[in-house]
């Protein structure tokens, strides 16, 4: 009977070893219910609850703001030129919010939203959207590579769900092809191309995908 028991257990970890294989490196790895009560998975989001914590960039917590604005500055300045205009809209509205996300203490990513839905997209198929502000990881040399980008994603994700959201779109540049190539591999499609938009030979696309249900 102890062996039996033994082989029980062999072949149970077994499974499980093999279900984490398949799910591997995909973003749509999903469980069934049961197998979620079997085992005790209570999360199994992109941005595991308490691994990462994010700070809301505003000017009562100094630190973070003072993260959020150098961040923005170096990361979105070298793209758009100065970003005092768009920090003042993020400090005095309340139509759109920012966060910092820690790892292990140490800031490694920025994210920015507006909380109130736009129907711009709506003849596109894109009603109802949260619009990604900015969403980029800090030192991209040094942090890329290791699942931040996917978790601030998944952040936005979540609050979109929240807000009955039922899509979200993002406008990159062409001068940043790396971003243009993440959120093509998160399932977001170009919906549109600005030409000459901030100066001439500038080009922009506006993304869009629908909101990712967890079930």
């Amino acid at each position: 009977m102890f062996r039996t028991s033994n082989n029980i257990l062999k072949l149970f970890l077994v499974f499980l070893f093999l279900t984490s294989i398949s799910c591997f490196g995909s973003e749509s790895c999903t469980f069934s219910q049961d197998f979620q009560k079997s085992v005790q998975i209570k999360d199994v989001s992109l941005c595991p609850e308490g691994e990462y914590v994010f700070r809301k960039a505003t000017p009562t917590d100094e630190l973070t703001w003072a993260v959020f604005k150098k961040s923005f500055e170096e990361t979105i300045g070298p793209i758009y030129g100065e970003q005092d205009s768009a920090l003042q809209k993020l400090e005095q509205a309340s139509d759109r919010e920012g966060f910092v996300m820690y790892a292990r203490g140490r800031p490694v990513g920025v994210i920015a939203y507006k909380k109130q839905l736009s129907h711009e997209l709506a003849d596109v198929g894109y009603d109802n959207s949260l619009e990604i502000k900015s969403l980029f990881v800090i030192d991209a040399a040094s942090n890329s590579g290791k699942g931040y980008g996917s978790c601030l994603l998944d952040r936005i994700n979540s609050f979109a769900q929240k807000i009955n959201a039922q899509s979200l779109h993002v406008t990159v540049s062409a001068k940043v092809p790396e971003s243009l190539t993440f959120f093509q591999k998160k399932k977001f499609v170009i919906v549109k191309i600005d030409e000459n938009h901030h100066e001439t030979g500038d080009v922009e696309y506006t993304l869009a995908r629908k909101i990712f249900s967890p079930d």
